[in-house]
C-alpha cells in the first residue's frame, strides 16, 4: 500500500509556513494552502513524520509544496517558467 502524503506545509497569516515551525496542535493558527481549512499541527512526536492534518474530517489531502509554489508564481508573474525538456533520444547517434 502506497505511503499516504503528509501535508508539511500550511499558511499562516497568509505566509507559508513549514510544520516545524509552528507551534503545536490547533493554536498554531495555520490554515491548509489547498482548500483554507484549520489544520492540526502534529509536530511534537518522536516516532512519526511531523505533518499537519485537518481539524475536522476532509476530503483534502493538501498539496505538494511544488504545486504551490507554481500558483503563486502564476498568480504574481501571471506565468509559469519551466524547464526545457530533455533532447529527445537519438538511437545509435544517428540524426534526422
Amino acid at each position: 500500500m502506497p505511503k499516504e502524503i503528509q501535508i508539511t506545509y500550511a499558511t499562516k497569516d497568509g505566509k507559508l509556513v513549514f510544520i516545524d515551525n509552528v507551534g503545536n496542535g490547533l493554536a498554531c493558527g495555520c490554515k491548509c494552502t489547498k482548500c483554507g481549512e484549520s489544520l492540526v499541527a502534529k509536530n511534537k512526536g518522536k516516532i512519526k513524520e511531523h505533518h499537519f492534518a485537518h481539524a475536522i474530517d476532509s476530503d483534502c489531502n493538501g498539496e505538494s509544496l511544488k504545486h504551490y509554489m507554481a500558483k503563486k508564481e502564476i498568480e504574481e508573474w501571471k506565468v509559469l517558467n519551466l524547464p526545457a525538456p530533455p533532447p529527445k533520444h537519438r538511437p545509435f547517434g544517428f540524426s534526422y
